[in-house]
């Protein structure tokens, strides 16, 4: 592959990848631990490390690798969840490092070099506008607000309590 249609590729992925990763961090920051828990079971896929070379106009939608987009969601809940809601995630988080431990050799040695922390820091930095009131989602989780209570809360207190219920 030559140098420069490597570097289209690259800038071709990063494009789409960026939106992704922004829905990513949003859903984080409106569902918190829930958002976590949901998608490294949606993520428990056979290739966390795929990504598309040789970009063809027809290729409209080009996802990040999973295992780049769960290590956003697993880095901000690091970043910005209470440990007592970090402890309810311990399991799927293992699971899913196993996961990635036994698909290691799937890892294409180019990745490292486009998975760079550039356009993590940007799509975090862009998306934490969009913090819907994380701190007080976690308080009511903490507190075991019921739903009824909290209105304004209550679609996602309903999603944390079945995500942290079931897994």
């Amino acid at each position: 592959m030559s140098t420069a249609r490597a570097e289209r590729d690259f800038y071709e992925n990063w494009d789409y990848w960026y939106d992704e990763l922004f829905c990513d961090v949003a859903g984080f920051f409106a569902f918190g631990p829930s958002y976590v828990c949901a998608q490294l079971h949606h993520l428990l896929t056979r290739r966390p490390y795929n990504i598309i070379r040789n970009v063809r106009v027809e290729d409209e939608y080009l996802h990040p690798p999973e295992a780049l987009r769960a290590e956003v969601v697993t880095t901000l809940a690091d970043e910005y969840l209470p440990d007592e809601l970090l402890e309810s995630l311990e399991h799927v988080r293992d699971e899913y490092t196993e996961h990635l431990e036994r698909t290691i050799n799937s890892k294409p040695s180019f990745y490292d070099q486009w998975v760079d922390d550039q356009l993590v820091d940007a799509v975090v930095s862009d998306a934490e506008s969009v913090n819907d009131d994380l701190d007080n989602l976690c308080q009511h989780l903490l507190n075991g607000t019921d739903y009824d209570e909290a209105p304004d809360f209550e679609y996602r207190l309903k999603a944390n309590q079945y995500w942290l219920d079931e897994y």
